[in-house]
């Protein structure tokens, strides 16, 4: 399906005749006919355009619209399995470029009015923001020496941040050890044997987070002092504790300006 979308055209309603439904009907059973691939047809003629799906299958009439794709399902003209319905039936679809009307006919005893249903023809936002969401993402944390602090924001991080988060962390001229002051908090938090590397590229990364003003490759300098002692260590772990889980939300919603 994902590959003949190309032949959708944006500028009109584009019709898809398929046999087998794509989203469940109520009152039929065996809901596992829909296709297994039903959410990616659904999702690729939302992005393509805006049109309508024609299905039977179920011999019971129904209709739905799911953002600007409509979803039309057929009942039976001529057999006897009518599922409930007073007797046999069709649709009757009036298109033109601004809505859908629907009618149902019964075979000899009339039709009623199903609905009038707008067509719209932007791609609704929403798709773009499920797929962010879903999208993995990268994080670097950068400094000189990569020893302490960033190391720390590397752990904090990639402990608080969900599942399709991941954090990195390097420095421009590493060091040859961690610092002591950092390598009692990075044991506790499950870190070991973990050393200094040099960042060799900031391709596939999605946020650069430096913490030296003279490194300007990234999005955001975050001026947190390097640790004199102890004391000041978990100081700065409690200051990394907050902005990171204040930066895990602002990747979330999606902004780049993260402070």
């Amino acid at each position: 399906m994902r590959r003949n979308s190309e032949k959708f055209r944006k500028d009109k309603v584009n019709i898809l005749a398929l046999h087998h439904h794509i989203v469940p009907i109520p009152n039929t059973g065996r809901e596992t006919n829909v296709l297994t691939d039903a959410g990616e047809i659904v999702e690729t003629l939302i992005k393509s355009s805006g049109a309508v799906v024609l299905c039977g299958h179920r011999h019971m009439p129904y209709s739905l619209k799911l953002m600007r794709t409509h979803i039309i399902h057929a009942g039976t003209l001529g057999s006897f399995k009518i599922l409930a319905m007073p007797d046999n039936n069709y649709n009757i679809i009036d298109l033109t470029p601004e809505y859908i009307e629907l009618k149902l006919r019964f075979v000899g005893l009339g039709e009623i009015n199903i609905g009038k249903f707008m067509i719209k023809q932007e791609t609704p936002e929403s798709v773009s923001i499920y797929h962010r969401l879903h999208k993995p993402k990268k994080v670097l944390f950068i400094s000189e020496r990569n020893d302490c602090r960033t190391l720390i924001a590397e752990a904090i991080f990639n402990k608080v941040s969900p599942k399709n988060m991941l954090a990195l962390s390097g420095g421009v001229n590493p060091s040859d050890n961690v610092d002591i002051k950092a390598l009692e908090i990075l044991r506790q938090m499950g870190v070991k044997n973990r050393k200094p590397r040099k960042i060799e590229t900031f391709e596939g990364l999605d946020y650069i987070i430096s913490f030296n003003p003279e490194i300007n490759s990234g999005n955001v300098f975050w001026d947190i002092p390097e640790p004199r002692d102890t004391y000041e260590c978990k100081n700065v772990v409690r200051i990394l504790h907050r902005k990171i889980h204040s930066l895990v939300s602002e990747i979330i919603k999606g902004n780049y300006n993260i402070s």
